[in-house]
């Protein structure tokens, strides 16, 4: 007889057990963090400026956005109408060299100028081409409800993380940065600094630097 009671017992006991399994497994759910991260896009920046009055505002205004987001070589063309008078070959090209000093002036050497003559231009313009990083938000990835406006909604589909990866993705400095950066010709970061004193830290004596001393 108390065998049977315990057998009874353990055998309800297992049902239970098992229920509760079935309906765990019935309210498991995927995680709703996300596993995207911000996404850096390289696109051809261009820009026209035309210099029929004042457009050295424009032309630092470039040089900065390039300081930012360019890569590789800007190319600067100068577009003019050689049916104009004073818009010959000779007055493009000068103008091509007085607009990229004033870029080098802003701290950028790798230029290539040209001049390009373009029948029924109206005005002497100033093409300015780089490559560009945009640094952007996650793929597939939207805004927390109520972040940007006072929609408040339910949003059962949004994954935690997007909205940070996304306010992340606008605080970029230098987009180009995320895809990695040459240590050995960059030395405005920690690492760039501590590949300069390896050496001391090693112990490794330095060399005499030679020349003349005053003794």
């Amino acid at each position: 007889m108390i065998s049977f009671k315990y057998n009874v017992t353990f055998a309800l006991s297992l049902i239970v057990a098992l229920g509760g399994l079935s309906a765990c497994s019935r309210m498991y759910k995927e995680g709703t963090l996300t596993q995207n991260r911000m996404q850096v896009a390289q696109e051809k920046f261009v820009r026209e400026i035309p210099l029929g009055g004042s457009y050295q505002s424009e032309i630092n205004e470039v040089s900065k956005h390039y300081s930012r987001h360019g890569d590789g070589a800007m190319t600067l063309t100068l577009a003019y109408n050689p049916a104009v008078k004073g818009q010959g070959a000779m007055r493009a090209s000068q103008m091509a060299a007085d607009i990229s000093s004033q870029i080098r002036n802003n701290g950028i050497t790798d230029i290539k100028t040209d001049v390009l003559p373009i029948v029924d231009l109206p005005v002497m313009t100033a093409i300015v081409a780089y490559n560009s990083y945009e640094a952007k938000p996650p793929k597939d990835c939207e805004m927390m409800s109520g972040f940007n406006d006072r929609d408040h909604g339910d949003n059962m589909d949004y994954e935690m993380g997007c909205t940070v990866e996304t306010v992340m993705s606008r605080q970029i400095s230098r987009p180009k940065d995320l895809l990695g950066r040459d240590f050995e010709n960059t030395h405005n970061d920690a690492r760039g600094i501590s590949n300069q004193i390896d050496a001391v830290r090693s112990g490794a004596t330095n060399a005499p630097l030679g020349g003349e001393t005053t003794q």
